[in-house]
């Protein structure tokens, strides 16, 4: 279910791009969405668990959080390019209904805002 939800965001931020008129590489900047929340999410849990644990670290390794986001990405894009295929995932979201592309969008904004929200509060914490 979690990569459908994934699948449904790659799909409107590519279509999004193609409707503003960037047309050359929308695929990119769909896949650095779909890789920079999750791992957003994952730095929130690592900032709330270093807080509320009291957990004695030096700085964080930017190289070591430059490594985590390029795995994803590179996962991510086997996932979309290699497995599923572009045109495939495209192909699926143009056929569901309207109500359903609704509640999805619906969701994807609740898990924007939600993301970034948590990764303040986190770090503020």
């Amino acid at each position: 279910m979690a990569s459908n939800f994934f699948d449904y965001i790659f799909y409107r931020v590519y279509k999004s791009y193609i409707s503003w008129g960037e047309s050359d590489i929308p695929g990119v900047y769909a896949l650095c969405v779909i890789t920079l929340f999750p791992c957003l999410n994952i730095s929130s849990l690592i900032f709330f668990g270093i807080d509320t644990f009291k957990v004695k670290t030096g700085s964080y390794d930017k190289l070591l959080l430059l490594f985590g986001f390029l795995a994803v990405l590179v996962f991510n894009y086997y996932r979309i390019y290699k497995k599923i295929g572009l045109l495939n995932l495209l192909n699926k979201w143009e056929d569901i209904g309207k109500k359903q592309k609704r509640k999805l969008e619906g969701w994807m904004y609740i898990y924007f805002i939600l993301s970034i929200v948590v990764l303040f509060i986190s770090i503020l914490y």
